[in-house]
């Protein structure tokens, strides 16, 4: 995954909105990238976005890359704060 890793995180902060509205079905009005430094233990996430969707709701968009070989192997998992 590594010599892909750079490439997708590069993509997907050039075009957040686009893929944010493509993964969450959903219009994304503005996106903002954050720190990808997780406080609660010395861990870094691939990439953390907050989105302002169509309704005006902001969201949290955590985003992490992963090859088929990459263990553990991680689920696709949408949750909402609501």
């Amino acid at each position: 995954m590594a010599s892909t890793d750079s490439p997708l995180k590069n993509f997907t902060r050039h075009f957040i909105k686009d893929v944010a509205a493509w993964l969450l079905q959903r219009t994304v009005l503005a996106a903002k990238e954050l720190t990808t430094e997780l406080a609660s233990e010395p861990l870094y996430a691939d990439l953390l976005f907050e989105l302002t969707l169509d309704d005006g709701q902001d969201v949290l968009l955590h985003l992490e890359f992963q090859g088929r070989s990459s263990k553990p192997s991680m689920a696709l998992t949408l949750k909402s704060t609501k």
